[in-house]
C-alpha cells in the first residue's frame, strides 16, 4: 500500500476554506497562526499551509490578497493618524439606586445604573512623526534628507508646519487608491 506524507489529501480539500483564509489575512494574521487557527499544531501549521498553496494556486492567491487588505488598512489608519481625524468620546454617567421589592419597599441593597451618556466631538491633531515615517518608508527617494540640496534639516521634522504636512500628505494621497482617496474626508481646522 501506498503511503502519503502529504498533510492534505487533494480529494478532503474544502474550497469553502478559502474565504476564511483570506479573511484570516486580512486580519494581519501569520501563516503559522492561520493554520493553528484551522486546526493544526502549531509545528504543523506553517507546512500545512505551504503544501495548500502548492496544491491549490487559489490558497496561494487568498493569502496574498488578504495580506494585501490588512497592508491596505495599515497605511491608511497610518495616514489618519499623520492627517490627524476627527472622533467622538463617550463619557458614561453611573448613579446607585435603591433595589426596591415586589410592595416598592427598599431592600437595603443598591446596584449600578446608567444615568447619562455625554458625547464629546474631539480632534486628534495631525502627528508628523508617524507623517515622516510614512513618507520615509514608502516615498523614500522624494523625501529622503537631503544635506546637497542645501537643506540642513529633512523633510518633515517634528516642528514641521501644518503647510508643510499638508503638501507631504498630498503627495502620500497621490500614491493611494483613487477609491480610497474618493472615500476619504477631508477636515481642517481653522
Amino acid at each position: 500500500m501506498k503511503r502519503t506524507t502529504s498533510l492534505v489529501k487533494k480529494a478532503d480539500f474544502d474550497f469553502a476554506l478559502i474565504p476564511v483564509l483570506r479573511n484570516l489575512s486580512a486580519l494581519g494574521m501569520s501563516e503559522s497562526d492561520i493554520g493553528v487557527v484551522i486546526g493544526y499544531a502549531k509545528r504543523d501549521a506553517k507546512k500545512f499551509l505551504d503544501q495548500l498553496k502548492k496544491d491549490y494556486p487559489d490558497v496561494k492567491n487568498a493569502l496574498a490578497l488578504g495580506a494585501k487588505i490588512a497592508d491596505t488598512e495599515l497605511v491608511t489608519t497610518a495616514m489618519e493618524v499623520a492627517l490627524g481625524y476627527d472622533y467622538t468620546e463617550e463619557v458614561k454617567e453611573w448613579i446607585f439606586e435603591e433595589v426596591l421589592d415586589d410592595e416598592g419597599e427598599p431592600t437595603g441593597e443598591r446596584r449600578k445604573v446608567l444615568n447619562k451618556v455625554r458625547k464629546y466631538k474631539k480632534h486628534q491633531k495631525p502627528d508628523s512623526t508617524m507623517l515622516k515615517m510614512m513618507l520615509l518608508s514608502r516615498l523614500t527617494d522624494q523625501f529622503i534628507e537631503s544635506k546637497a540640496a542645501g537643506v540642513g534639516r529633512s523633510p518633515l521634522d517634528d516642528d514641521a508646519t501644518d503647510e508643510e504636512i499638508r503638501r507631504f500628505a498630498g503627495a502620500i494621497m497621490n500614491m493611494l487608491p483613487k477609491k480610497l482617496v474618493e472615500s476619504t474626508e477631508v477636515v481642517e481646522n481653522e
